[in-house]
């Protein structure tokens, strides 16, 4: 039985199209009328339908539930990280941020004013230049 991936966000067009995007690996899609209410109603699971092979090929319909499409991103995140060919950082360039997250650990933070100066610049370049040193990167 077919299902709508736990990753889809719908928006209606003012156009009158439906769009879908995929968050988990972001695939896009523009449906008419007919092609989302069988998207909607999830009818789209006899394999020989060309439309649901093609949203299921595109992540929008999946037969996996909730718990094993997050073990899937998980796994995929896990294989990324351990991807010696690529190197990721996240750069606060400022504390000044305004979404309030409750469970941020930079609470009180955002009081802070200013930005990155040309020292925390220059060890970021650094650092960087060093990892690619010890085992180069392509990303």
């Amino acid at each position: 039985m077919l299902r709508q991936s736990s990753y889809n966000v719908v928006v209606d067009s003012a156009h009158g199209e439906h769009l879908v995007y995929n968050t988990a690996n972001a695939a896009f899609g523009v449906l008419d009328d007919t092609a989302f209410e069988r998207f909607c109603a999830c009818c789209a699971d006899d394999a020989d339908d060309a439309l649901a092979a093609e949203l299921v090929a595109a992540g929008f319909l999946t037969q996996r539930c909730p718990e094993e499409e997050l073990s899937d991103l998980h796994e995929a995140f896990e294989e990324q990280r351990a991807d010696p060919s690529t190197l990721m950082l996240a750069l606060a360039p400022t504390y000044a941020c305004n979404y309030r997250c409750p469970y941020c650990y930079e609470l009180g933070h955002n009081a802070i004013k200013g930005i990155m100066d040309e020292e925390v610049i220059e060890a970021v370049y650094d650092f960087i230049a060093e990892r690619y040193d010890e085992r180069p990167f392509a990303h």
